[in-house]
């Protein structure tokens, strides 16, 4: 890592800031990696925890450092969703979806003319990196 990056002091030129970015971006793809491969390895880990305690017919346990409890909760899974958006149309039971519209076919709306009550577009900006 440059001096730059580890410290405090932001670099006045901007070719400077760019190849600090950069290194950043970089750190930020190998953290990200070895945050996948923690997360891949807790998730193995956890399903044979979860599963020696299935076969143990327990629900708690611990080690010399950590306790685990195991619990449950019902979550809904959608196999149909034509079946799904009925049901909410029929009985306007617009509370099951959650907040959120779905940016390509807001656009695709709006590219054809058509324009979606209660939005307004935002653009939003991005700064691209590239290694040169």
């Amino acid at each position: 890592m440059s001096a730059v990056i580890d410290s405090e002091v932001q670099p006045q030129f901007l070719g400077h800031k760019i190849d600090a970015l950069y290194e950043l971006r970089e750190n930020k793809r190998r953290l990200k990696g070895e945050m996948d491969d923690l997360e891949q390895r807790m998730a193995e880990l956890e399903s044979s925890i979860t599963e020696d305690l299935g076969t143990q017919g327990l629900t708690l346990s611990r080690g010399m450092r950590a306790t685990v409890t195991v619990t449950e909760s019902e979550v809904p899974t959608t196999e149909d969703w034509d079946q799904v958006l009925s049901y909410i149309k029929q009985n306007d039971a617009m509370h099951l979806l959650e907040r959120r519209i779905s940016v390509a076919a807001w656009r695709e709306l709006q590219e054809s003319g058509e324009l979606v009550p209660g939005t307004k577009p935002f653009l939003k900006r991005k700064l691209s990196v590239r290694k040169v």
